[in-house]
């Protein structure tokens, strides 16, 4: 996908020997990635691409939002489809955009107030 997004089938591939969570992704243009045979515990389909980028970009907090918003189905458990994003790594620290996302969500939507 170039410099900016990760190439997926290889986020894919490693994500699938991270985890024991048998898992199938399944992306808008109808393309689809499995770890392992048979039938797995957790489909992820990704409605459209807007998904797939912001899951890119925003790892396990643009996959939350991309559930939230419709543009990403679960069929399973959605706390197996959270493992097998934590046994992958998808869940760094936030750094560069990310932590640029998470200030300014912090900024509009905070209940802080000087008062």
């Amino acid at each position: 996908m170039g410099l900016i997004f990760p190439d997926w089938k290889q986020l894919l591939s490693d994500a699938g020997h991270r985890t024991r969570v048998h898992f199938k992704a399944v992306f808008a243009d109808g393309s689809s990635f499995q770890n392992g045979k048979g039938k797995p515990e957790v489909i992820l389909i990704f409605r459209n691409r807007k998904a797939t980028v912001r899951t890119a970009l925003f790892h396990h907090v643009g996959l939350v939002e991309s559930y939230f918003y419709g543009d990403l189905d679960v069929e399973g458990s959605l706390g197996l489809a959270f493992r097998i994003g934590l046994d992958a790594g998808l869940a760094p620290p936030p750094t560069g955009l990310l932590k640029l996302r998470n200030a300014w969500h912090e900024l509009r939507f905070s209940n802080a107030s000087i008062a």
